[in-house]
């Protein structure tokens, strides 16, 4: 009878009426918290060992670690996380506060395709209780959630998402969780069908019918032509414009994206299909075209997000003792970025993108020049003349960088 209850009030909560109510009398003007996540270079390095420390080549089935997270790694995952999932004309926010017997959470969400500016804006705060995740202080806007509802709610999610693979596989992995002001600890035990899982998304994405069509185009190309940029892009994208018409645009692209990131990365076999080595460069570099093609697949297929920071963490791991920080690499990336976003958005964005690149005659149509002063910087140069990631200087040269991206040709025309 206490279910019933609840759940009786729990319905009339949720009816469309009061969802709409509800959504409307939650918006503000401003948000709670700013879309802009400022990493800085002790940041990258410490996520780089963390991801070193628990790379899964290095665990055996059943092997048991403690992961710590502290506020910065927790924010990067909550932005991850966000950007996964919002559509392309939402921009979020989120935050978190690491408590002594709990977590607090802060998010903001915005539109890019309304004339005024509202924000809809998110509190919680989790703690653990006898061994149960407990949720509590919920306010969206200025309305607050009662606690019972919030109890419900998070119950109901836990059985839907537990439902999933991949919800399901990370209950059976987590072993145990503490909450303190410096970190969220958790205990994990590595399966290996945590692995397996993963190889049959990667599988589903490249047994893509549109991969495998663009596969076998590249494959029929001149040996000459299968060393140029601008010809290989071109016709792939000449293509996809003419299959759009009677197939997904975004869909051809991420195909012909992930198709030529995975060529960069060194993979020739795709199903039956042979490709020659990979051998596109960008101003007689072939470094640039990996940086552009890579970037521009985890774009597509994730978000710009994590290639934005792949691309920056590559950089900044070069200078400490790799081949040097470049920023034509970064340009790349970020070019690759760009160009990622632009594919996917929506069907309009991706129909434009597959007509300027139809068009394009010369790579320095795609690839702006950027002049800097100083070549591959090792980390003493980098941090004299840059300081870090979260330095002004270093921001006034990504600005210069996105500006010379959006007014290439390639951009212009969208």
């Amino acid at each position: 009878m206490k279910f019933l209850f609840k759940l009786f009030f729990l319905i009339l909560f949720l009816s469309p009426f009061a969802l709409a109510a509800l959504f409307i009398a939650s918006l503000q003007h401003q948000p709670l918290v700013e879309h802009q996540l400022v990493l800085t270079q002790k940041d990258i390095s410490k996520a780089r060992a963390l991801l070193k420390q628990h790379d899964p080549r290095s665990l055996t089935d059943n092997t048991e670690k403690s992961l710590k997270l502290d506020k910065t790694a927790l924010d990067l995952a909550g932005r991850y996380f966000l950007h996964t999932i919002q559509p392309a004309f939402l921009t979020t926010g989120f935050e978190s506060q690491l408590l002594n017997h709990g977590l607090a959470l802060k998010l903001s969400a915005g539109t890019t395709i309304l004339p005024f500016d509202y924000y809809l804006n998110l509190q919680l705060q989790f703690s653990k209780s006898a061994d149960r995740l407990q949720l509590s202080n919920v306010q969206l806007g200025n309305i607050s959630i009662p606690d019972e509802i919030s109890a419900l709610l998070l119950e109901i999610s836990q059985q839907v998402l537990s439902a999933t693979d991949e919800c399901s596989l990370l209950q059976q992995s987590l072993v145990d969780y503490r909450f303190s002001a410096r970190a969220l600890e958790l205990d994990y035990r590595w399966l290996s069908q945590t692995e397996q899982l993963a190889r049959k998304k990667i599988r589903n994405y490249l047994d893509n019918p549109s991969l495998q069509y663009y596969a076998g185009e590249l494959s029929k190309l001149e040996h000459a032509s299968q060393k140029s940029f601008t010809v290989v892009v071109t016709q792939l994208f000449k293509l996809a414009g003419s299959r759009s018409l009677n197939h997904d645009p975004i869909n051809e692209n991420r195909a012909i994206l992930l198709l030529l990131g995975n060529w960069a990365l060194g993979k020739r076999n795709f199903d039956e299909i042979r490709l020659p080595a990979f051998e596109l460069k960008i101003n007689r570099r072939m470094d640039l075209a990996q940086h552009l093609l890579i970037s521009a697949a985890i774009s597509s297929h994730s978000n710009s997000l994590l290639s934005y920071l792949i691309g920056t963490g590559k950089e900044v791991s070069d200078a400490d003792g790799g081949s040097g920080f470049s920023f034509d690499d970064l340009t790349a990336d970020r070019l690759g970025t760009r160009l990622g976003e632009t594919a996917v958005i929506n069907n309009n964005s991706a129909t434009g993108l597959q007509k300027s690149l139809s068009d394009t005659e010369t790579v320095q149509q795609i690839f702006p020049v950027i002049k800097s002063r100083h070549g591959p910087l090792n980390e003493q140069q980098f941090i004299h003349l840059y300081g870090s990631v979260d330095d002004p200087r270093y921001k006034k040269m990504l600005e210069k960088i996105d500006l010379a991206i959006s007014n290439s040709r390639l951009f212009m025309a969208l």
